[in-house]
């Protein structure tokens, strides 16, 4: 995996592979580093394809990799260090450099672990890259813009949009170096064994609120949508469970892919209440009398309308999107009056009925505080 980190740093500078990185070396202007370990990584490639067959025992390789792997994956470092400091990151190789950084870790685990083979399948399974979990907002934010590389990194690898499935993980467990638990129990492809776990899937989409990217945010609602999965007899046959709830896990192997497994799940269907009331539409109560209004929808949509209730008052609110903007608060009125914030307070003891109306757009009104970090400190152990 280091090799192919370093045929991407090839690929950012125009060149093609380990071979291609190594003959870029060769100009005036080249890394000698750079040569040394792809020429070495390449010379290497017969500890990736071998396995622990030929009576080599797991000590024996660990200390074969120590001795003969280690200090090329050290150069490799040390050049990419030196690169760090000179590359601008947001070009082709700065976001190359930046992900074999952020990876590496996980790319060098082979040097620490020798019960793992050097082959793309069984790494990959060990290592378990591409998986959804409760901390997947916690990346947005995060310098070199590796929110977003790990959130689309996520989406092109877990979610299947024909079959309308948001996987927990990529690839199944099957025969794996290390055994993962109960969860290999499972079939591959069913349940938390790689199939569509609706619990995590929904922290995909409040991934791509926090992201600020509406249309994203809502396109994996609408793949999780319960109804849309029903909506002809042979959907219906498919689907093999209640089209109005939304059940805890979809099956995602054949001869099985699109079932619906567990309904009437208690956890799932609040998560994907608050992704499309409170992460998409953005109207969240934040305490008694006070509603924040931070709408994060797909920039397409003109306009859309919500009743909301506060204690005993309740609040008309219509939010217009007429630049296109899909994020952003411009302004907003609380009958007719303008406000200040992006927060509308009314006294809840009080019974009466108003309108508040919101213009996304530029304007620097909204004052974000993140709502998928706050779900994040309040999501129990288990649902």
């Amino acid at each position: 995996m280091v090799a192919t980190a370093s045929a991407w740093c090839g690929r950012a500078l125009g060149v093609s592979g380990l071979e291609g990185l190594a003959e870029f070396g060769h100009g005036p202007t080249s890394d000698a580093p750079c040569v040394d370990v792809s020429a070495s990584l390449i010379a290497r490639r017969a500890d990736r394809t071998t396995p622990l067959t030929q009576g080599e025992t797991l000590e024996q390789r660990f200390e074969r990799r120590c001795r003969e792997s280690a200090p090329r994956v050290q150069e490799l470092r040390a050049w990419v260090d030196l690169r760090l400091g000179d590359v601008e990151p947001k070009t082709p190789l700065g976001q190359a450099l930046g992900y074999l950084d952020w990876q590496w870790p996980r790319l060098t685990e082979f040097l620490r672990d020798p019960r793992m083979p050097l082959t793309n399948n069984e790494v990959e399974s060990g290592l378990r890259t591409w998986v959804l979990n409760r901390k997947t907002w916690l990346f947005v934010g995060h310098e070199l813009n590796r929110a977003g590389l790990a959130v689309r990194a996520a989406d092109e690898r877990l979610v299947r949009e024909a079959d309308r499935l948001v996987l927990l993980l990529s690839p199944p467990f099957e025969s794996t170096a290390h055994d993962p638990g109960y969860i290999r129990a499972y079939p591959p492809g069913i349940r938390e064994n790689g199939g569509q776990y609706t619990h995590a899937a929904t922290w995909l989409g409040w991934a791509y609120v926090g992201l600020g990217d509406g249309e994203r945010a809502e396109r994996i609602f609408r793949i999780l949508n319960p109804i849309l999965r029903a909506r002809t007899r042979e959907e219906s046959d498919r689907y093999r469970v209640e089209p109005y709830v939304l059940a805890g896990d979809v099956y995602g192997a054949p001869p099985w892919v699109d079932r619906g497994g567990w309904t009437w799940y208690t956890g799932v269907p609040a998560w994907a209440w608050r992704l499309g009331v409170e992460g998409i539409l953005g109207l969240r109560k934040k305490e008694e009398g006070e509603l924040r209004i931070d709408p994060c929808i797909p920039p397409t949509w003109k306009e859309f309308e919500a009743w909301v209730r506060m204690g005993e008052q309740r609040v008309h609110i219509v939010v217009e999107n007429p630049d296109a903007a899909g994020r952003g608060v411009a302004a907003v009125t609380l009958d007719g009056a303008r406000l200040d914030s992006n927060r509308v307070r009314l006294d809840p003891t009080i019974a009466g009925e108003h309108e508040v109306r919101v213009r996304l757009g530029k304007g620097g009104l909204t004052t974000r505080d993140r709502p998928h970090r706050d779900a994040a400190a309040e999501q129990p152990a288990r649902s």
